[in-house]
Parts: structure tokens; sequence; C-alpha cells
């Protein structure tokens, strides 16, 4: 595996079932500034598995940074917050040494069903978090009940927050 260089901290190691995935290596607060996402902007005909879409048809493709390698989980211990047109990722929760770094992907992509039909990827999962309130499949905030999107709701991209106003 290539060295992947992290924050002081954080550390990517190999996970069970997911591939990689970044770990704390060290305590970390709720409302910890943790990074800027990195990558460049493209369009959904360029979309791969380690992009985050920020509005219709623009996506934030990574370019093999740590945070490119931050998993989903449906009871997530961080969340990406957009502040002056950047995606940066917040602790959301304490997180203890040892633990990994999540996300809801959910938050930020709207149909990774249709955006896997329009790139020939299969970039809806089945989710392995094995929280109390999985989703089973990851296909994006548009595939959630109305239960599963509200809980989400104040965690969604700006993007997401004016899809979830007008389904």
């Amino acid at each position: 595996m290539q060295t992947i260089i992290c924050p002081e901290g954080l550390e990517v190691c190999s996970v069970d079932g997911k591939g990689l995935g970044v770990f704390a290596r060290r305590d970390m607060q709720a409302g910890h500034r943790i990074c800027v996402c990195s990558g460049y902007i493209t369009d959904l005909e360029h979309v791969t598995a380690m992009s985050l879409q920020l509005d219709e048809n623009v996506f934030l493709h990574g370019v093999g940074e740590f945070d490119d390698y931050i998993n989903h989980s449906c009871d997530p211990n961080c969340v990406v917050r957009f502040e002056d047109g950047s995606a940066v990722l917040f602790v959301l929760k304490a997180i203890g040494e040892g633990e990994e770094l999540t996300f809801d992907y959910n938050t930020s992509d709207w149909d990774l069903v249709e955006q896997g039909e329009k790139t020939n990827l299969d970039l809806s999962f089945t989710c392995r978090c094995g929280s109390g309130n999985c989703v089973g499949e990851v296909k994006g905030f548009r595939h959630l009940t109305a239960a599963q999107r509200a809980q989400r709701q104040e965690y969604l991209s700006p993007f997401l927050a004016g899809r979830f106003s007008h389904p």
C-alpha cells in the first residue's frame, strides 16, 4: 500500500470488507475541523466512487488524499459542511483513539443509482456499518424514506437541502 499523508492524529489503514479507512490516533472532540476536502471540480461524466456531489451536475472528484478514504456510516461521527464554496469535514460527535472516521454519504449525494447508470459504474453499495438505523443499501438521499430523510435534514449539503424542501 502506498503511503497516504494524513494530518497529525489520523492514519489510513485497511478495513475488513471496506478496503481502506481513516482512523483517529488520538481523541477528537465534536466540532473539531479536520480538513477542507481535496479534489477538483468535475461533472457527472467523470464521477467515480471518490466523488462528492456539490450540485446537480457538479462533483468534487477525489485525488487520492486521505479524505477520499473516509467510509460511509448510517451513524457517522463526522459531517461534511460547506463553507465559502468548500466542502469541509468536521467531527460530529467525539471520536476516540483507534476509532474509524465516517460520514453519511446520503447527506451529499442525491442518486448514486442514477449516477452509476450514467457512468457505467456501480456506485450504490450494501452498507456494512452495523448501526441500528442502517439503511441497508446506500443509494443516495433520493432513495431514503421520509423518516430517514428527516433524520438527516440538519446534516445535508446545500444542494440536498434545496432538494429536500422541493422533492
